[in-house]
């Protein structure tokens, strides 16, 4: 996802959920998010809580896609893609991040990034900004998507807008 501070400038989220419990684990609040730091908030991610058996992501940028896929098998877990223009087969991610921003980011005015990474992780409890740590919390009940059932294998959704 992607919002403006108020002067104008960008910054991006890195939203990873969890399907089965319906937690945002990672909030990663960033100018730019690369390569280095998807693969830096995965691994943080599964030194905490293991390596899922799948992970399941949009294309984002072509050649990053590819390395973030070529990684996660080489850690052991399963790549399942996001065909573009799919949104629904994300729909985990998808719904957790439109009450993201209805909830969160279209009702606050950020002055700075460091604004932005602390108040989204007070809000969600789900780790922000760099050099901090990852707590492990359920979103907050009016975040929680109400999503139907989903099987039981730990897949682990990822919404990624990259830059290279």
């Amino acid at each position: 996802m992607q919002d403006w501070t108020h002067g104008g400038r960008l910054f991006r989220t890195l939203n990873i959920i969890d399907e089965f419990t319906k937690e945002a684990l990672v909030i990663r609040v960033k100018r730019k998010l690369n390569l280095t730091g998807v693969v830096d908030a995965l691994t943080d991610l599964f030194i905490l809580r293991g390596t899922p058996d799948y992970i399941r992501f949009d294309n984002g940028a072509e050649l990053i896609a590819k390395k973030v896929g070529a990684w996660i098998g080489a850690v052991g877990a399963k790549t399942a893609f996001i065909e573009p223009g799919s949104t629904w087969e994300n729909g985990y991610c998808e719904s957790f991040n439109a009450r993201f921003r209805d909830e969160l980011l279209n009702g606050e005015v950020f002055y700075s990034i460091r604004e932005a990474q602390m108040l989204i992780f007070t809000q969600t409890g789900a780790g922000g900004g760099e050099n901090q740590q990852y707590p492990v919390a359920p979103m907050p009940r009016d975040l929680t998507p109400k999503a139907a059932v989903c099987s039981r294998a730990r897949t682990l959704s990822v919404r990624m807008v990259l830059t290279r």
